[in-house]
């Protein structure tokens, strides 16, 4: 809790330096799974013709939002680890300079994945 200010500022310059010369920005983030619920959506039910399963407590019978909330974790979790693995390596040289929590460089990363 002494270093919240430091995981904010971490957290506040990779949401910063993320999508600085992208061209959709934010948007991207939203486009992404969107485009991959349709392309994948159309390939099972239309390609395939398969039959979505009928969610057990929920009774849920469209395809396309089973679909999504199983690929939203999924692209959280793994988007997540391999940032965190290049915040540590980019952050080498801040962690042989200054004395701080080493996690908060993997919490910030986490935490604008999170966000985004």
């Amino acid at each position: 809790m002494a270093h919240r200010n430091l995981l904010y500022l971490l957290s506040l310059k990779e949401l910063r330096t993320r999508y600085k010369k992208s061209v959709l920005g934010w948007a991207w983030s939203l486009f992404n799974p969107l485009s991959q619920m349709l392309i994948f959506s159309v390939i099972f039910l239309y390609v395939f013709k398969a039959v979505p399963p009928i969610g057990d407590p929920s009774g849920l019978k469209n395809f396309p939002l089973y679909f999504l909330s199983g690929l939203l974790p999924f692209n959280f979790f793994s988007i997540s680890i391999a940032t965190s693995i290049g915040a540590v390596q980019g952050g080498s040289s801040l962690i042989k300079k200054v004395q701080f929590p080493h996690e908060h460089l993997v919490f910030s990363v986490v935490v604008v994945q999170f966000i985004k």
